[in-house]
């Protein structure tokens, strides 16, 4: 015989078992539908509403008070949820709605909060795109911030939907998201759409510029390579349209399969640029070998120095020589000269030095004389006029001797003027002193006027002669001084001959008185 409870597992109806048995059953179905997450309300209800009514029917007294129990139970049970929930729900709204207000404030404010948004965090350096990058990091910037405001509000949408409230403030959020989403979404899209077109033009210029023509640009691969990595990176940072970034992606990896074919190119250049390079090494340095055995050979240095300059020559003539091989070929030639060359300094030093020897000793001589001549002039007073006239003439013959430079001789000149003004002026004092007759004292002395006379003459003749030279010093001002203090000191001699040669007629007139 069947049970109850499998009658009700059936899907047979629950008017063939008892009411006790339909009693439990909505009861368990109440509860089952209070214990899911969330309460399924309206089910519950609707298990209630059909329960009641059965507690009328003939129960046994046992069961229907422990069966109202659990009724009366899951109704307080229900309640309590139902208001729980309630003030859950009241509290998601609350938050949502705060929510929207803080994305309308955000969309009032955008201008504000573009500033905070963070640029492109790029380098480009090759044109079209160096010269545009903050055109894209503005707009770039401006997309950020409305995708932000974008997710935001698609997160407010599903919150909304999920929420349990009353369907008017469900309505009422739902018609404020949308109101935000119309300005932020056509905004947005216009915007996606203008960027991807002005970047594919960009990105089609640059591929034209540097890799249309399929020759290799001036410019380093090295430098290309890294603008087209720099430029895939910019095309990840931005906000494109799936079809232009799909293009984007397509044109830079031609780019990048034209630089792999010219890498490869310009390594096997390299390589031919390398085996000839070793070609003219070889030979190169068959040649600086063969200008080691000439050196070998002791040559006169004019010619290895000759030799030198015709390898030197030939190996500027081989062009695919690198830097390092052309500064150890040069090391290589100039040591195989520098011995040359060293003994070359040191003849040229040790003639220096004998010059030098020789400078010495030409000078020590002048100031030998020199130093005779003075001490001649602070003696001539004290000295016979025979010996200061024997000393006077050696020290002419020694200057005579000398090899001496203009200014030199103009000095030692000068003092034996003075020496020889110095003895003519003792000369006529010691005449006059000595004792003998009026007749040939007068005689003597009119000798010494003589003598006196053509001395003024010549200083005369200097004078001038300085003169002339101060006249065509023109903007020398070291030689205008110098003949200055010469005329100068003339013309203090000048003087002093005339003054004497007045005394010295003065007294020859007293004795012919």
């Amino acid at each position: 015989m069947t049970s109850d409870q499998e009658i009700i597992d059936s899907p047979l109806d629950l008017e063939k078992v008892s009411p006790e048995s339909q009693v439990k059953h909505y009861i368990d179905v109440m509860q089952s539908k209070l214990s899911n997450a969330p309460p399924q309300f309206r089910e519950f209800w609707e298990a209630k509403k059909d329960c009641l009514p059965l507690f009328k029917e003939n129960l046994p007294s046992k069961s229907r008070g422990e069966l109202w129990r659990r009724y009366v139970d899951l109704s307080a049970e229900a309640k309590r949820l139902k208001g729980i929930l309630e003030e859950e729900s009241l509290f998601a709204s609350e938050q949502i709605e705060l929510a929207i207000a803080s994305l309308v404030s955000d969309l009032d404010a955008m201008e504000d909060r573009l500033s905070g948004m963070p640029g492109l965090d790029v380098i480009l350096d090759l044109p079209p795109l160096a010269s545009k990058k903050e055109e894209y990091n503005k707009a770039q910037k401006q997309l950020h911030l409305l995708n932000a405001l974008a997710a935001k509000v698609n997160a407010l949408r599903k919150e909304t939907i999920k929420t349990e409230m009353r369907v008017r403030t469900k309505n009422k959020m739902f018609k404020q998201l949308s109101s935000c989403g119309d300005r932020i979404f056509p905004v947005r899209k216009e915007l996606i759409k203008k960027m991807s077109e002005e970047f594919l033009v960009d990105i089609a210029s640059f591929v034209k510029m540097y890799f249309e023509a399929g020759k290799r640009p001036s410019i380093s691969l090295h430098s290309l390579r890294e603008e087209v990595k720099n430029l895939q990176a910019l095309a990840k940072l931005l906000t494109l349209n799936t079809g232009s970034f799909t293009e984007t992606r397509i044109s830079l990896s031609f780019c990048w399969d034209q630089l792999k074919s010219w890498d490869k190119e310009r390594k096997q250049e390299r390589a031919e640029l390398k085996n000839q390079q070793k070609q003219s090494y070889e030979e190169a340095v068959a040649k600086v070998k063969e200008f080691e055995e000439f050196c070998q050979k002791s040559p006169p240095l004019r010619e290895v120095l000759k030799k030198h300059e015709e390898v030197l020559t030939a190996l500027k003539g081989l062009k695919d020589l690198g830097s390092y091989e052309w500064n150890q070929l040069k090391t290589m030639l100039s040591t195989c000269k520098h011995p040359f060359e060293q003994r070359e300094r040191e003849e040229r030093e040790a003639i220096l030095s004998l010059e030098k020897e020789k400078e010495s000793s030409r000078l020590a001589k002048i100031v030998a004389v020199r130093a005779d001549a003075e001490k001649l002039l602070e003696n001539v007073e004290s000295m016979s006029l025979e010996d200061v006239q024997a000393s006077r003439s050696s020290i002419e013959e020694t200057i005579k001797n000398l090899t001496l430079t203009k200014s030199e001789k103009m000095g030692l000149d000068r003092f034996m003027k003075q020496l020889k003004d110095s003895l003519l002026e003792v000369k006529s004092k010691r005449i006059l002193s000595l004792s003998g007759t009026d007749q040939e004292k007068y005689e003597e002395l009119l000798s010494v006027l003589q003598e006196k006379r053509a001395r003024r003459s010549e200083v005369k003749l200097q004078l001038e002669t300085y003169r002339k030279a101060l006249g065509g010093s023109g903007f020398d001002f070291e030689k205008a001084m110098m003949y200055k203090d010469l005329i100068e000191s003339e013309r203090e001699v000048l003087e002093k001959m005339n003054s004497a040669i007045e005394e010295l007629e003065g007294k020859m007139a007293q004795i012919e008185g």
